[in-house]
């Protein structure tokens, strides 16, 4: 195995790129209590909002894609604008001059952000087992092993949390429904065989990893740390530990990467103008990065909480049908202290307002994340390996 086996350092790597393992050795012994209130808490004031803005800041406060933003002004600026607009207008125009009830406005882009949701967590996870592949020097021309990993991401995570989710929701109808049409004997074997497919191809996966010639050992324990929590998601008897493990992982990973190559050296032609000169500064290491990113994300989470409860709640109806849980959560951001504020506003006032900027402020993010590691255009990666895969 190389020694230059990390994305920048064991340290950095441990606590951003392997939250998953740590965050599971705290969350699962404070499952239920009161305990795990600020933990969450915490790390969600600091990085949840920074996550989502992170690749964002990469585009345009990063000199290196300089270049790519005006090569492929229509991905990143004019895509996300016309995304971001379509969704106000879709919600927030009145329903006299729109008449279609709220609600079968809100369906299409609840169903469009559960799916692509799932889709970037997954392809999350990829990227990341193929930083740490080529870290490892391990083939790159080995597309077998590539498609693999891709499936791997795909079954475990892409198939095995909705798999969880509908356990979890035929137990719940049929402990609540006498008549529920479901046996109980099939709920469960759906749980038995779910489990042994996510369980069998992440010891599969890991087992594989550790024969070859130039094994890594940060991919084993990333390996491990989306297996697990797949596994406690299918086997607990609640879904919220797991979901948040994955969740802060997600969260630290994004902010982590995000971090690294903002202080990364990347291809710039031009000198840099005030702008890039300005960002420089705080790009000249991945602490003041991850600073900013902390700050903007605490000072924008009570708004942008606010505007996710409403999100929430707005698509109660639908989500309600997949998750029992739905809504439901053993903790309080400051979202949840303005729902009465707002309660007696129209459909079609400031409510409707937050649940757009939650839905689009998603998507933005979505495709941002996508446009920075497109990496199979020849632009986007001139632009962005040198950073990744550099050690700044």
């Amino acid at each position: 195995m190389t020694s230059n086996v990390w994305l920048r350092s064991r340290a950095y790597d441990l606590f951003f790129m392997h939250a998953g393992l740590w965050t599971m050795a705290i969350i699962l012994p404070l499952a239920g209590t009161d305990a795990l209130k600020p933990f969450h808490f915490t790390l969600g004031v600091l990085f949840w909002i920074g996550h989502r803005f992170a690749t964002a800041y990469l585009a345009f406060c990063q000199q290196a894609y300089q270049e790519l933003l005006v090569e492929q002004r229509t991905r990143f600026i004019t895509v996300p604008l016309a995304l971001t607009v379509l969704v106000f207008v879709v919600l927030c125009i009145p329903q006299s001059i729109l008449p279609v009830p709220i609600l079968y406005r809100v369906l299409p882009f609840a169903v469009l952000d559960f799916a692509w949701e799932f889709y970037h967590f997954t392809m999350q996870h990829y990227g990341v087992l193929s930083v740490y592949r080529i870290r490892a020097e391990q083939d790159p021309a080995d597309v077998v092993e590539k498609r693999y990993e891709k499936f791997f991401c795909y079954v475990v995570f892409g198939a095995g949390i909705p798999a969880a989710v509908v356990f979890h929701s035929l137990q719940y109808l049929s402990s609540n429904n006498a008549d529920f049409m479901v046996p109980g004997w099939a709920i469960q074997a759906f749980r038995f065989l779910a489990l042994a497919v996510v369980v069998a191809f992440t010891a599969r996966m890991v087992i594989k990893e550790l024969s070859v010639t130039k094994s890594s050992t940060p991919k084993v324990m990333y390996l491990i740390s989306v297996g697990v929590p797949v596994a406690l998601a299918l086997t607990m008897s609640s879904m919220a530990p797991a979901l948040l493990i994955l969740a802060i992982q997600h969260w630290l990973v994004a902010v982590g990467i995000s971090a690294h190559m903002a202080a990364g050296k990347g291809p710039a032609r031009a000198a840099p103008n005030a702008w890039y000169r300005f960002w420089g500064v705080v790009n000249r290491s991945p602490v003041r990065v991850l600073v900013l990113m902390s700050i903007v994300s605490a000072v924008l989470a009570p708004i942008m909480e606010f505007s996710d409860v409403e999100r929430r709640w707005a698509v109660k109806a639908f989500r309600g049908m997949f998750d029992p849980s739905a809504g439901q959560r053993s903790y309080v951001y400051w979202g949840e202290l303005y729902m009465d504020w707002f309660s007696g506003l129209g459909e079609h006032t400031v409510l409707m307002v937050f649940v757009a900027m939650g839905f689009s402020f998603g998507y933005v993010h979505y495709l941002m994340d996508r446009n920075i590691f497109r990496f199979s255009n020849a632009a986007t990666r001139r632009s962005s390996l040198p950073l990744l895969l550099g050690r700044g």
